[in-house]
């Protein structure tokens, strides 16, 4: 099942945590989110779309995600849906790790 994400407040991320694991074989990342924004807060798998913006530090870069990561905070712009899996999945449109 899906749910449809609210498009307000687009400068502000829908999601925001900090990164606790790496799954590499999807390469999807594990955040505990702490923001509610019309979504459930705790952990959510991402893994990024086809045409995500990754920002690192600062700089775009076009690597994948990868177990560096945990441990890091992350800001979180998402696809328009949400897997209600456990834990719910969705895909990044923009990711900003600090």
């Amino acid at each position: 099942m899906r749910r449809r994400i609210s498009e307000k407040g687009e400068e502000k991320p829908h999601l925001r945590g900090i990164i606790t694991n790496f799954y590499e074989e999807k390469g999807q990342v594990l955040i505990d989110n702490e923001e509610d924004n019309g979504v459930e807060s705790g952990p959510i798998l991402i893994s990024l779309h086809t045409n995500a913006e990754l920002i690192i530090e600062g700089e775009t870069v076009t690597v994948p995600l990868d177990e560096t990561l945990v441990g890091r905070r992350a800001d979180v712009w998402i696809d328009e849906f949400i897997a209600k899996s456990r834990p719910p999945q969705t895909k990044a449109l923009k990711m900003v790790i600090h």
